[in-house]
């Protein structure tokens, strides 16, 4: 079974604490593809782990919250194509 995760990300320091790093990495065991929407400014290094740890990272302004996030992230960025190549869109 092939799945999708899509994982939105906001912190109002714009830093990946490690309760995020932690579900993030057991979420992604369970995925065959993840994309991450940051909503926001991210601290440099924090961009840095989350490319390393996912297959697609997208930066955005926190404009319609996590709502407007899926949205950008599937009609915006990766585009329906994508996201019909696999059985299960995990969000």
């Amino acid at each position: 079974m092939k799945r999708f995760g899509i994982f939105v990300f906001y912190d109002k320091y714009g830093t990946v604490n490690e309760y995020v790093k932690y579900l993030l990495k057991h979420i992604s065991s369970l995925l065959s593809e993840c994309c991450i929407v940051c909503n926001g400014d991210v601290a440099d290094e924090s961009r840095e782990w989350l490319k390393a740890n996912s297959n697609y990272v997208f930066f955005r302004e926190n404009k319609g919250y996590d709502a407007g996030a899926y949205q950008d992230a599937v009609l915006n960025r990766l585009g329906l194509a994508k996201l019909r190549e696999f059985d299960e869109l995990v969000w």
